[in-house]
Parts: C-alpha cells; sequence; structure tokens
C-alpha cells in the first residue's frame, strides 16, 4: 500500500509491503529514501501511523492478500490514516472464493489471494465510510481486475 500528503509546498509518501524482499529486491527499490519517503515491511494488522496522516492511499492488489475475516478492520484502519475527503485507491482481481498460490519465481513464499466480486468490494469498503466516485474493469491478460476509487465522506 501507498500513502501520501501532500500540500502547496510539498508531497510526502509512505510505502508498506508486507513481502519485505519485494521492498530489497531487485536493490533500487529499497533505495526510497533519496525520493522522500521510507519503505516499511509490515502487514495491514501491524500497521501504524497517526490518524489524518494522509490524503490519500493506494491500494492497488493489496486488499487481495487479506483474508475475509480481516478485511473490514483492515480498511476500517487505513481510514483512520486519511484525512477528510481522503482518497481510497484500489485494485481487486474480480472473481469469487480464495486461494494460496507458491510462484515458481518466490519458492517457498505462499500468497493468499481473495477475489471479490465489484458489489461485495463496494459494499465492504462503503462500510468503513468512504463513497465510491469511480470504477473501471481492466483486463490485461486472462485476469479481469477492478480499479475502483473512494472517497472519504
Amino acid at each position: 500500500m501507498w500513502a501520501a500528503v501532500a500540500d502547496e509546498t510539498r508531497c510526502c509518501y509512505a510505502s508498506t509491503d508486507w513481502m519485505w524482499f519485494a521492498l530489497m529486491v531487485p536493490k533500487k527499490w529499497s533505495a526510497t529514501e533519496h525520493l522522500g519517503f521510507k519503505s516499511h515491511a509490515q502487514t495491514f494488522d501491524v500497521l501504524e501511523f497517526p490518524k489524518n496522516s494522509f490524503d490519500g492511499a493506494w491500494a492497488y492488489t493489496s486488499l487481495i492478500h487479506v483474508p475475509p475475516a480481516e478485511a473490514s478492520a483492515t480498511i476500517n484502519k487505513i481510514a483512520t490514516f486519511l484525512r477528510p475527503k481522503g482518497t481510497l485507491l484500489t485494485g481487486i482481481i474480480i472473481g469469487k472464493g480464495s486461494k494460496t498460490v507458491e510462484r515458481e519465481s518466490m519458492p517457498g513464499v505462499k500468497r493468499f489471494f481473495q477475489y471479490y466480486q465489484p458489489d461485495e468490494i463496494a459494499s465492504l469498503v462503503e462500510s468503513a465510510g468512504f463513497k465510491m466516485v469511480f470504477q473501471e474493469e481492466y483486463q490485461p491478460h486472462s485476469t479481469v481486475y477492478l480499479n475502483q476509487v473512494y472517497e472519504l465522506a
């Protein structure tokens, strides 16, 4: 997940990823401090930022790795980090159910995937106080993604 705060003079960012190696490999990904932000290797359940820290959060294909039992609490937590009228951008994979995947390119790493129908993810995010302002399906290959933009009400 990426989060940002901006005013007339500056923009600052924070980046998080539960897979520490996603922040370290390739090496250039870990070199974010010269870009003005720090990367944090942590999961949503331990993610901590002060309330109203950011103007927006980008959770593109992040929420699909959160088990359904934790999804509502995760989105509510993200909402607390955002300022009033803050923006949440999400990207999910359209489908049903969930599965755990281990890819050849990441041996020994099992990744959880939760698939959503458009109305399911909208209901989940809107229950945390967001209002959807845009959505679009995107199909770069056989997988269909749903990109959504929400504003904190």
